[in-house]
């Protein structure tokens, strides 16, 4: 076998089924699927038991997240190559070509692809660490480009491009590396757990590289209400790899970045999607552990 997808679920039968048809019409290789339910009461389980029961179905009893989902079912895993792949994707292309990257570079330990909103409009899905420099363009009020991903990928391209990390939405590893590792890190719920995995991959001396070759539409996506996740995600991947100095600047970086957002948005904009900007943020200033 070479490749097993790993496909996470919680109450996603409306994508699921799209998602899955598109990894059987498009995939030339040999490969299995394995999907992680978490404990979703929206009939995705009986939809895959039903319309693709060639599909390796784990039932979890609770919803364990993104991290510890794909860990349980990496580990019923066959292939020579494991693809993290978000339930609400849509695959555009054959992967055969990533996986003979893979296999004629030995050194690149992680692949991912080039991710389209559903228009097929460009999507950042690759970037660099979460580094302090960074984190202050990313908490800056009045830029686009955010310092932690990284939108100049030109198209055309029919090669690969060096990045610190991908998605998670679209992963693709070795799983000898995989194993190596233990997978992803537990105690991210959400967010970043991707970042956190590819920064381990770099400390091993692998690479992790950006191939626009393959295409996907991801149909869901970053929230505002969830950017209290993405802040207590930058922060538990600096308490496990910076030193204090290092952590305290991030936390000053992003606590008084959020604590501007908040400021702007709900005194000096107008915007009715501001105001709900203004929540999430005072929402993040109040529940984000910042001195844990």
């Amino acid at each position: 076998m070479k490749l097993s997808i790993v496909i996470v679920n919680f109450n996603g039968q409306k994508h699921l089924r799209d998602c899955l048809v598109s990894l059987y019409e498009k995939i030339s290789i040999a490969f299995e699927v394995i999907v992680v339910d978490n404990d979703s009461q929206d009939g995705s389980v009986n939809l895959i038991k039903n319309e693709f029961p060639e599909v390796l179905l784990v039932c979890n009893q609770k919803n364990y997240g993104f991290a510890k989902g794909n860990n349980i079912g990496a580990e019923s895993a066959c292939g020579e190559y494991i693809l993290l792949l978000n339930n609400d994707t849509v695959l555009l292309d054959d992967l055969a070509d990533a996986v003979n990257l893979l296999d004629s570079h030995q050194r690149i330990g992680i692949l991912g692809a080039k991710m389209l909103a559903p228009d097929q409009s460009y999507r950042k899905s690759a970037g660099y660490f979460p580094l302090a420099h960074r984190l202050f363009r990313f908490s800056h009020l009045h830029r686009d480009d955010d310092g932690f991903h990284d939108g100049s990928f030109p198209d055309g391209r029919r090669d690969f491009i060096r990045v610190d990390w991908v998605e998670g939405s679209f992963l693709l590893v070795r799983k000898s590396l995989w194993t190596q590792l233990g997978g992803l890190d537990e105690t991210y719920f959400m967010y970043v757990e991707d970042v956190d995995f590819c920064y381990s991959v770099c400390q091993q001396g692998y690479q992790t590289v950006y191939y626009p070759v393959v295409k996907y539409i991801h149909v869901g996506g970053f929230g505002v209400a969830r950017f209290k996740l993405l802040l207590a995600g930058f922060l538990k991947f600096h308490r496990k790899h910076s030193n204090v100095l290092m952590l305290g600047m991030v936390r000053f970086i992003l606590f008084t970045g959020v604590l501007c957002r908040f400021v702007y948005f709900r005194f000096f904009s107008n915007k009715v999607i501001d105001k709900e900007k203004a929540d999430a943020c005072l929402d993040a200033i109040r529940s984000v552990e910042w001195f844990k």
